[in-house]
């Protein structure tokens, strides 16, 4: 009797435990986010352009290039090594994966499970620079500013949007989507991996059902939410396309 007493206890506070524990974690990775917007800031306050989300993907540049992509430029500023390396035996990929998943560049919700996952993703501000003319923009080495919307680009603390955009206003940088959350994505189904880069919403929305957990919950880890850091550095929690194709709330 005692023990079908405990079970029936267990089994009534089992679900109020988790709602507690994913919460804490939500709570947790809405501070991660906040904190990434200081360090972002420190950096652009040293160089004037806030870091490109993967510059060296269209420059065509492996590591050490690897290391201007965001994750890499921000963790010094976030008290953390900055530059992947290969040492004690551990592979360079290896330790890229460890820098970008590490303090506050990581999200308490996601399981990692392959090298080439990031729990945070940045905006490459093409569709901005599209859809709504972002000001103050610059590309990377080697690449055409006026190159297709997947670049990744520079952004000043003062780019702003300028253009309407199929019926939506310009977006004001409360609005404009800066660091989020990424889900699994089917085009990166070979090797089980999460990008460092947001191109468009898209990007932002993926749910498909992956290999190492189910894609939604990977996605919306919070309570099917999913954390977004804006432009002016406050952090809210979206539903599943409230955000649109081209980063905005309608």
């Amino acid at each position: 009797m005692v023990i079908a007493i405990i079970a029936i206890l267990a089994a009534m506070l089992l679900p109020v435990l988790q709602k507690a524990r994913n919460q804490a974690r939500s709570i947790q990775c809405v501070s991660n986010l906040k904190q990434v917007f200081s360090g972002l800031a420190f950096y652009a306050g040293d160089h004037k352009y806030y870091p490109a989300a993967k510059p060296s993907q269209e420059a065509g540049a492996a590591y050490p290039g690897e290391s201007f992509v965001w994750t890499f430029r921000t963790a010094p500023y976030l008290g953390q090594r900055g530059v992947p390396r290969a040492h004690d035996g551990i592979d360079v990929w290896q330790d890229a994966s460890d820098i970008r998943n590490a303090g506050v560049l990581n999200c308490p919700g996601l399981v990692i499970g392959k090298k080439d996952m990031s729990c945070y993703a940045m905006n490459t501000f093409g569709r901005y620079k599209e859809d709504f003319r972002m000001t103050a923009l610059a590309a990377p080495p080697e690449v055409d500013l006026n190159s297709p919307g997947g670049n990744s680009l520079y952004a000043k603390p003062d780019s702003r949007c300028t253009k309407s955009s199929g019926g939506i206003a310009p977006p004001s940088p409360s609005r404009m989507l800066f660091v989020s959350e990424l889900g699994y994505g089917a085009e990166m189904a070979a090797n089980a991996g999460i990008p460092c880069n947001i191109r468009n919403g898209t990007y932002l929305n993926n749910v498909y059902n992956g290999l190492f957990q189910n894609g939604f919950e990977a996605s919306f880890r919070h309570s099917a939410r999913k954390s977004v850091l804006w432009f002016d550095g406050h952090v809210s929690q979206v539903r599943y396309k409230e955000v649109n194709w081209s980063l905005v709330i309608p």
